[in-house]
């Protein structure tokens, strides 16, 4: 007997798509801003739509960190494996 067709199916409907997002936390001297507008612009998330990290990862969030060093900001790193969300702070230096 010979398999003509084979459907892969999951259970609850179709495997979501990467989801990823970028945020700022900068200040206004450092036009970060425009590097973000730019970036939607060009629709960056379309990049990771079909990206697949393994079902342990589903959504990606970067803040672009830019402000005085003065406020001695550390970096954030964080990974939630019940929301399946990785959160991390990328930081620029504003000098």
């Amino acid at each position: 007997m010979k398999l003509k067709t084979l459907t892969i199916r999951t259970i609850g409907g179709p495997i979501p798509k990467m989801k990823i997002t970028i945020h700022g936390d900068i200040w206004w001297e450092s036009k970060v801003d425009k590097v973000l507008y730019e970036l939607r612009d060009l629709g960056f998330e379309r990049f990771f739509d079909d990206k697949d990290y393994g079902e342990s990862v589903a959504e990606i969030g970067i803040i672009l960190m830019c402000q005085r060093a003065s406020l001695n900001l550390k970096q954030r790193i964080r990974f939630s494996k019940q929301k399946k969300d990785l959160s991390m702070d990328i930081m620029l230096d504003l000098e």
